[in-house]
């Protein structure tokens, strides 16, 4: 297999994971016994799936999709650098977004972000909501964006699954960065 067909069977195999690791949190073992055994069985395959699939990413030594997909991401991240940057006239940026999830805007930088890594093409970056009732300070998340442009810049990325991992470490930093964030207001 080639780096794009490991690449794109390594994302589907995090995309089961994650949705069986959600089915399980969501079952009762007491009341549903058998579909619980069968789910964790079959996260254990998918488990075991991954380790080889990372094995063949880590040797394959054609790492061209990778740059590309690092590429994308520091392209994205600079453009959100900007975007979060800006503010126009006396406007604040809006935590929420004017949606009901309280910190929306740091699921859209993620969104974003992931976007970029799964799709790594020159992709429009969501559009972010100011106004006179805007509450959100961007200091922290501009930091760390910035922080993330540098890390990627400085570093050499040797495999995605080097680089799969960075993003998710970083994305769930931005997610920390409000305790309450995705909680429906």
């Amino acid at each position: 297999m080639d780096e794009a067909q490991l690449i794109s069977l390594y994302d589907k195999t995090i995309d089961e994971i994650i949705e069986k690791k959600v089915l399980l949190k969501s079952l009762n073992p007491d009341h549903y016994i058998d579909k619980f055994n069968g789910l964790n069985s079959s996260l254990e395959t998918l488990e075991n799936s991954k380790i080889k699939i990372s094995t063949l990413i880590k040797s394959n030594p054609n790492i061209s999709l990778t740059i590309k997909k690092k590429d994308a991401v520091i392209s994205v991240l600079y453009r959100l650098l900007e975007r979060l940057s800006s503010k126009k006239d006396s406007l604040n940026f809006l935590r929420d977004q004017n949606t009901c999830r309280h910190g929306e805007i740091f699921i859209k930088v993620v969104d974003d972000i992931g976007c970029a890594l799964h799709h790594h093409v020159k992709y429009r970056i969501s559009e972010y909501f100011q106004g006179i009732e805007g509450d959100f300070n961007t200091d922290e998340i501009v930091s760390l964006l910035y922080e993330g442009i540098c890390y990627l810049e400085a570093n050499e990325i040797n495999d995605y699954i080097e680089l799969f991992d960075y993003v998710d470490s970083f994305q769930k930093r931005i997610i920390s960065l409000d305790k309450d964030c995705g909680r429906i207001l």
